[in-house]
């Protein structure tokens, strides 16, 4: 097996995740349009080029990443809080890394947002911590890595490039990693300011780091790219090698061993359903917005010859009886398809607001909550996991420099008083499923998210009202006023159009 290749857990959690939709509908309108018929389906007489016309009249409405992107931001619409317990030597250690924790001046503000994001974004994120090599590690004071401006260095590694890993049973039954392996690019400065890039993998166990590069390697059969060994390095930590890997992992929804799925899976597939449908949309207008030209009484030779319409070209023939009109729909094809396209955006309401929806963890048997105070949301959990993280990371950083605190002594606190209060979850639920059966009207809607607090009261409900009807419907009105506009053109002599079906 090549060093590259991913672990059958990574491949499962791939397939069962999508990543391959989320992905796309990440990379928006350019990535589904590349993606062609494996999200928007070729019909089975439609030929290529017609396909590829409806294609790039084909634009994503990313209700999957706008999501996400929000979900992401608002936690950090205000600065997090941490702090070190009854420890001021390590707090005063940590303080100068908790500034630039990547050795490039990367806030923890920006790196717990980094954490967070790919929480959001596939349901598993995890850290890594290194240290700069030292040559003689047991003679090297804590003064000497001050002189030398050594820290620890801190990344988060993205989730798909985290490729394989390897685990052992303890004698306490849990799983411990053994060995991790990580895809990375590495940029190297050539003479005459020119940059080659390559692909690694780094290969982490408890003892060190190794890296194999790829590079091409001449052969019988012509040049070939393989991985080859390319250096590595030894952890040392407070003087020893530590005795386990320096990276720390959380998940969303945990499905093993470094393995969970994507929070917003189900918002994905309804967001592909959208495109599939509103590509259909586009298409339906095209067509009705021309309408279909029938024409008799012209000669075979004229046909032969063909016809050419065009707002400048005039449509002559022999016969004085020869007939051109153009057929045109009610309309009701395109109504329906806005009704569809407007019943799915509601269901991707739905489904990015219920995050935000507190769940009560602790009930008895009469439904009465036994302790409010353990009702979570999905999006306090998963930002409690965040604040895990960044915790047990604190945790490792400490301890390269040589301080024993436990975690219970770290805080890390990111802002997530922006949620449903418990007291309002049961009619927060009840006023989405009203809306999401059909019971409620938007108006109404309107009005109890902002009793909630969760839409702005400059929000007006009938303005809001007739905004969303042009949305889901535009050109509505237009199709019932042509319906009373049209006449029988069909018959009419050349160049008076109108017909109707």
């Amino acid at each position: 097996m090549a060093v590259d290749t991913p672990c059958v857990q990574y491949k499962a959690m791939a397939d069962e995740g999508s990543w391959d939709l989320c992905a796309d509908l990440l990379g928006g309108t350019p990535a589904m349009r590349s993606a062609r018929t494996k999200w928007l389906p070729q019909e089975p007489d439609e030929k290529t080029k017609n396909y590829n016309v409806r294609l790039k009249r084909s634009f994503l409405n990313n209700a999957y990443k706008d999501t996400i992107e929000k979900y992401v931001a608002r936690p950090f619409s205000r600065p997090a809080i941490w702090n070190i317990k009854g420890n001021d030597e390590a707090l005063a250690a940590i303080d100068p890394i908790m500034e630039n924790m990547d050795g490039e001046g990367m806030h923890h503000q920006a790196f717990a947002k980094e954490v967070f994001d790919m929480l959001m974004r596939w349901g598993v994120a995890s850290t890594f911590v290194d240290y700069p090599a030292i040559d003689n590690p047991d003679e090297t004071t804590k003064a000497d890595e001050q002189a030398e401006n050594l820290q620890p260095l801190c990344s988060v590694l993205k989730t798909t490039n985290v490729i394989g890993w390897e685990s052992k049973k303890q004698k306490n039954g849990t799983d411990k990693l053994i060995e991790v392996r990580v895809k990375e690019t590495h940029i190297a400065d050539t003479d005459n300011w020119e940059q080659t890039v390559y692909d690694q993998i780094r290969v982490i166990t408890p003892e060190g780091y190794k890296l194999w590069r790829r590079e091409k390697r001449a052969g019988r059969t012509g040049n070939s790219e393989e991985y080859v060994p390319n250096g590595g390095g030894t952890f040392v930590m407070a003087g020893k090698a530590p005795d386990e890997i320096p990276i720390v992992t959380g998940y969303t929804k945990k499905t093993g061993m470094l393995t969970s799925l994507p929070p917003f899976l189900e918002l994905a597939w309804v967001n592909l359903e959208d495109w599939i449908s509103r590509s259909d949309q586009k298409n339906i207008l095209r067509f009705d917005r021309f309408g279909i030209l029938v024409g008799s009484g012209f000669t075979e030779d004229e046909v032969k010859k063909g016809l050419t319409v065009a707002p400048t070209q005039a449509i002559l023939s022999e016969n004085p009886e020869a007939k051109m009109a153009r057929v045109e729909t009610n309309g009701k094809p395109a109504e329906n398809g806005w009704n569809d396209i407007h019943d799915i955006s509601e269901r991707m309401e739905i489904l990015g607001m219920a995050p935000m929806i507190q769940r009560l963890a602790n009930v008895k048997a009469t439904g009465i909550a036994a302790n409010e105070s353990k009702s979570r949301s999905q999006i306090e959990s998963w930002i409690e996991e965040a604040n895990l993280v960044m915790r047990k990371t604190m945790q490792l950083i400490l301890a390269w420099m040589g301080f024993d605190v436990a975690l219970d002594d770290i805080e890390y606190n990111i802002y997530q008083d922006f949620v449903f209060s418990t007291q309002q979850a049961q009619e927060v639920k009840d006023v989405i499923e009203a809306r999401k059966m059909g019971d409620l009207s938007h108006r109404t809607f309107i009005r109890e998210m902002q009793r909630f607090g969760r839409l702005s009261d400059k929000v007006d409900p009938d303005e809001e009202k007739a905004l969303v009807e042009v949305e889901k419907g535009r050109g509505l009105s237009l199709f019932n006023n042509a319906q009373t506009q049209q006449g029988a053109g069909a018959g009419q002599p050349i160049g008076e159009v109108g017909a109707t079906i």
